[in-house]
């Protein structure tokens, strides 16, 4: 066997004794394999090893190895972290100097073509000149309208282009930010457990700041994660989903929510079929329906119902909440917007739920009254049916 295989072996060793609570046999495990990564310079097992050996430490209270061996990981993590940005890096300078060599030849052959074209232009009109100044202006303003055309077609590849490259770095940079927040809070918690009992209140109380800020900062880039993933997704509708099935299934999986405050979660088991994916259409369905659980002043009632006719299929959600005022209309659908700013959550469920609909050419709206409470409207093409 392989030296790598060997220590490899020893740290998937140690996690099991780590699962089974056995500390002693997990550290024996760990040391072992930590002892062959270090003399064979194997980084990724030597950094799993010193953080499991981190964590078995820190479960048994002895914070001095604890602190020792975080200190080992985050460094080699880090060491990990810069090589991995540098291939990455690399790798993105090849692609964008790919991607600047192919815009450089269509630039060629489309300076070619407009050549071609004004070359064209000129024999033609040298032929038809007997033809007088109508047919010539009508030929110019043709071209010009050609032109213009190709612009727009052009921009809009561009701005295509970039929409794309912003969602992977947004992807990328909430995924990669999470691993350096997440040491944050684990040496703050470590300061707090070892030196907490000799700071003053107001020490304490700084502590306990950097702490809520590390927790709405990983909700924030959880939230930013979670709204990338979908963003980068595409469309596919070649699988049927049974609608019905998918509202059982959210309703599981917000159950202590709807247990919580007695709600009702309505509908007929004659819902249409859609071909759609799977992960969309219970997004969709689960941020729409926690929205409506989420603000109400009683005893939740939310009715789903469809109304399918020759060109759409419509799907309609009702509750009995507080409705939306006036104000908000131009904003609710916006990334990161929050209507209420004392509630739960990071003001991107609704706006996932208009970038579903929009993969699907589909539309989203909303009709509220405060004393009513609010209907979302969603409408996808007539052939997304089953």
């Amino acid at each position: 066997m392989r030296d790598e295989d060997l220590a490899d072996l020893y740290n998937k060793l140690g996690e099991l004794f780590l699962i089974k609570k056995d500390h002693q046999s997990a550290r024996v495990a760990l040391l072992n394999g930590l002892k062959i990564a270090e003399k064979q310079n194997y980084l990724s097992i030597n950094q799993k090893s010193n953080h499991d050996l981190y964590r078995s430490y820190a479960l048994t209270n002895q914070t001095d190895e604890a602190l020792y061996h975080l200190e080992k990981s985050s460094l080699l993590r880090d060491s990990l972290y810069n090589a991995n940005q540098s291939a990455r890096m690399a790798e993105l300078q090849f692609l964008h100097n790919a991607e600047k060599s192919e815009k450089q030849i269509h630039e060629l052959e489309a300076q070619q073509n407009k050549l071609l074209r004004i070359a064209s232009s000129i024999i033609f009109g040298i032929l038809l000149l007997f033809m007088g100044y109508l047919i010539r202006l009508k030929t110019l303003n043709n071209k010009t309208l050609k032109q213009k055309n190709i612009e727009i077609q052009q921009q809009n590849i561009k701005l295509k282009e970039s929409n794309e490259a912003l969602k992977q770095f947004a992807y990328v940079a909430a995924h990669d930010l999470k691993e350096p927040l997440r040491s944050i809070g684990s040496f703050i918690s470590l300061l707090k457990r070892k030196f907490g009992p000799q700071f003053n209140e107001e020490g304490n109380e700084y502590m306990n700041f950097v702490q809520n800020g590390v927790n709405r900062m990983n909700d924030l880039l959880s939230a930013l994660l979670k709204y990338s993933t979908i963003s980068i997704q595409q469309a596919n509708n070649e699988k049927i989903i049974d609608v019905s099935t998918i509202l059982k299934e959210v309703s599981d999986n917000l159950r202590e929510t709807i247990e919580g405050k007695n709600a009702q979660i309505l509908f007929s088991e004659n819902l249409p079929n859609l071909k759609m994916n799977h992960l969309h259409l219970t997004q969709l369905f689960q941020n729409l329906i926690s929205n409506s659980l989420k603000f109400t002043d009683e005893s939740p009632v939310i009715q789903i119902e469809s109304k399918p006719n020759d060109e759409q299929i419509i799907f309609c959600i009702q509750d009995n909440g507080i409705g939306i005022k006036p104000e908000y209309e131009d904003k609710i659908f916006k990334l990161f917007h929050q209507l209420d700013r004392a509630a739960e959550g990071r003001g991107i469920g609704l706006n996932i739920c208009k970038n579903i609909v929009d993969k699907y050419d589909g539309n989203i709206w909303y009709e509220s009254n405060e004393s009513a409470g609010t209907k979302f409207m969603i409408s996808f093409p007539k052939d997304l049916a089953a």
